[in-house]
């Protein structure tokens, strides 16, 4: 009896995640010259952007607040006596201070700066012959090195497409296989309320049009090569052209609907047909 118990259960469970990835995931997404605004959706609650937690106030923070309050309101105003004895001892360091900025210098520590001034000129001197013979030496070292550098980088390249090459010669055969099977599942993904909005222009008439025409191409090909891989609802399609200046500008929104399962499905498909 237990064991059927524990059966029905799991199975209440297999069958409640199936029907959660059974629900789309809803993705609004927004681009134009200004920004990009993404706000994805699963089951009415709001998954991306999350919203900013307020960072917590910590204990130390708290306690140093505690403290300053504490040695506010313990201040005590000082008496006229001591306000006194304060400002004489200011006065004080005031003298003193200027005394020793009177004193006058020596002629032997003049001279002993004058020698040291001229010994730190000559040390530089030296400095820059050593440092501009090390920077010769450096330079021709370092174009030997970089001709070796690239010497190993197109190298390396070339043996990374190798590689590559190989892996293709090694799926090429189960591509088609994978391609028929995936794309039913692609059909899934649907773009809703699809709005696109450009406006493009030159300051020459002639240019402005040809840009126009090429822009115009691009769009509607694109759209055409959408719809055949997955599911394409246009609202609104409009491409503007201007004359005399120089612009480009974009607005476009889409609705994306998409099952988690359907995502599950087109990676289990391609990793048992390879």
């Amino acid at each position: 009896m237990i064991a059927i118990i524990v059966i029905y259960i799991i199975l209440g469970v297999i069958a409640f995640i199936v029907i959660l990835l059974h629900f789309s995931i809803k993705a609004e997404i927004s681009v134009n010259n200004d920004d990009v605004d993404i706000e994805v959706r699963y089951f009415g609650f709001l998954v991306y952007p999350r919203p900013e937690k307020v960072p917590k106030k910590s204990k130390a923070e708290k306690k140093s607040r505690k403290d300053k309050k504490k040695s506010k309101s313990s201040d005590t105003p000082l008496s006229s006596d001591e306000v006194d004895d304060l400002l004489k001892q200011v006065d004080k360091r005031k003298n003193e201070t200027a005394d020793d900025e009177i004193q006058p210098k020596s002629y032997e520590e003049v001279k002993d700066t004058t020698q040291s001034k001229e010994d730190n000129t000559h040390d530089d001197e030296d400095r820059e012959k050593s440092n501009k013979d090390s920077e010769t030496e450096a330079t021709d070292d370092t174009d030997s090195k970089s001709d070796s550098v690239f010497k190993e980088k197109i190298n390396g390249f070339k043996a990374k497409i190798d590689d590559i090459k190989k892996k293709w010669k090694k799926i090429k055969p189960y591509v088609p296989t994978t391609w028929r099977a995936v794309k039913k599942l692609l059909k899934t993904v649907r773009f809703k309320k699809t709005s696109i909005v450009l406006v493009v222009g030159k300051e020459d008439a002639y240019e402005s049009a040809m840009n126009y025409g090429k822009v115009n191409a691009a769009v509607f090909n694109g759209l055409s090569i959408l719809h055949l891989i997955f599911t394409v609802k246009v609202k609104k399609c409009d491409v503007n052209c201007v004359f005399n200046e120089n612009t480009f500008k974009y607005d476009i929104k889409t609705t994306i609907f998409i099952r988690p399962s359907a995502l599950i499905a087109i990676a289990f498909c391609t990793l048992v047909n390879f």
